[in-house]
């Protein structure tokens, strides 16, 4: 008997904020995904969390940290 499995390398948004809150950073910055997504990804992150600081990467952006 032969089962296909069909697994994604993608979390899904829930369980992204699930592993924010297990490991708990001091800042995070967010690399993959489009606009809209980083975007949510990023608010979401600052509601729940506000002494987080967020950074959404892109080309050419220097990110510095305290």
């Amino acid at each position: 008997e032969i089962k296909n499995f069909k697994f994604s390398a993608h979390s899904n948004r829930e369980g992204l904020l699930s592993i924010v809150d297990k490991l708990n950073p001091g800042e995070i910055i967010l690399v993959h995904g489009d606009p809209d997504a980083i975007d949510w990804m990023g608010a979401s992150i600052l509601k729940r969390w506000k002494d987080k600081k967020v950074h959404a990467a892109k080309n050419g952006k220097r990110i510095l940290f305290d």
